[in-house]
């Protein structure tokens, strides 16, 4: 025979956690929703510049780390804006995000992709040619990577000035003082990392 307060009191204890999530997420409705107005940008962002975009590929080396740093610049004839870095992820490499390079320096900004030599695709291909290491964690991705990353980074910074000033050719266009890094995956953290992230 089954005491039917005992059957209620079981039940309702087995669907306490239902009952409790069905009210706090009535709070939490209420809590969290925010009045906003639709966000106009002045233009489409997913249409293409007006701009049309010039490219040159850069090689730097850091002779004081013993890095190669390619880099491929893109930018437009009037361009003063800011200046974007791209930083790609781990496998990649500085043509990754090309075509987000290309669309950005079609409106007027001049974007600076560069390839980290210890963790591109061609460091990744090596290790899986057995041309290098032994195949631990620590060969695949060394863990000096997460310093030199950026390093990279500050070390092309200072490379750019130096065009910025002498450069016949980008004189006055490549703005270090005004920088924006994007960064994708590995990238991701790089930017983090510069911002002072931990």
């Amino acid at each position: 025979m089954v005491d039917g307060s005992s059957a209620i009191a079981l039940a309702s204890q087995m669907n306490l956690p239902y009952w409790q999530s069905q009210a706090l997420s009535t709070v939490l409705e209420r809590e969290l929703t925010v009045q906003t107005e639709p966000f106009q940008p002045p233009f489409d962002p997913t249409v293409g510049g007006d701009y049309w975009v010039r490219q040159q590929t850069l090689t730097f080396h850091d002779y004081e780390r013993s890095r190669t740093i390619p880099v491929d610049l893109y930018w437009n004839r009037d361009a003063t804006g800011p200046l974007v870095i791209m930083s790609h992820g781990f496998g990649a490499d500085r043509r990754f995000m090309g075509y987000l390079a290309r669309h950005l320096a079609s409106h007027g900004l001049v974007v600076a992709a560069l390839e980290h030599p210890g963790s591109n695709v061609a460091w990744l291909t090596g290790l899986t040619m057995g041309e290098m290491g032994s195949g631990s964690l620590a060969d695949i991705l060394p863990p000096g990577e997460f310093i030199d990353r950026p390093l990279d980074v500050s070390f092309l910074l200072d490379e750019l000035a130096r065009l910025n000033r002498y450069s016949p050719l980008l004189r006055g266009r490549l703005n270090t003082d005004q920088v924006t890094i994007i960064g994708h995956s590995l990238g991701g953290y790089t930017a983090l990392a510069l911002a002072g992230q931990n």
